[in-house]
């Protein structure tokens, strides 16, 4: 579809429209419930699929699949398949009879500086390990923690920011004292 297109003088624009539209929706259809239990084969295929897309719509431009991600200003499926999975486990946790699928962590015993937020299910099997709701969860303490970091460097960005205001503040105040002994 997308040869005969580019063949009849569609824009890249268009068709990178219709690529979205058509076939990434298809490659991304159910991707929440698969994600986390598709093999590494699974998951070059599907990104060769959209590399091959790429290579249609860009033709002379493509240089490499990176480079024309860049170019198009798509992401890589397995990503989005990501941000999609985190999408689906905030909104379970706000919906009201969704949000006991991802319980929060009651055990308080141990005082750790990274305590995962929401309790994760054990898995007997390897199966159940990556099925689509253990892995949410997972991701959802990754995210609850790198959110954590990034709090933390902000709090010690602004500390640093204050000291330095304090350090001028001192060195101001010196400068007065200075002054007002050599007036008096």
């Amino acid at each position: 579809m997308l040869t005969k297109l580019k063949y009849a003088g569609v824009s890249t624009e268009d068709l990178l429209q219709i690529y979205k539209t058509f076939i990434r929706s298809r490659l991304e259809y159910n991707g929440v419930v698969f994600h986390s239990s598709i093999t590494n084969q699974q998951e070059q295929m599907l990104e060769r699929c959209q590399s091959v897309c790429l290579k249609i719509i860009l033709q002379e431009m493509y240089v490499s699949y990176e480079a024309a991600l860049e170019i198009s200003g798509l992401e890589t499926l397995k990503s989005r398949r990501e941000v999609r999975c985190l999408d689906f486990a905030q909104k379970c946790i706000r919906h009201p009879s969704n949000q006991r699928l991802f319980p929060l962590n009651d055990n308080t015993l141990h005082n750790v500086r990274t305590r995962e937020k929401y309790l994760v299910n054990f898995a007997h099997t390897t199966t159940y390990q990556r099925s689509a709701i253990p892995f949410c969860q997972r991701l959802l303490n990754k995210k609850d923690i790198e959110r954590g970091v990034q709090l933390g460097e902000e709090q010690e960005g602004e500390q640093e920011v204050l000291e330095e205001v304090g350090e001028v503040e001192e060195v101001e105040e010196e400068e007065e004292r200075r002054l007002t002994r050599g007036r008096g």
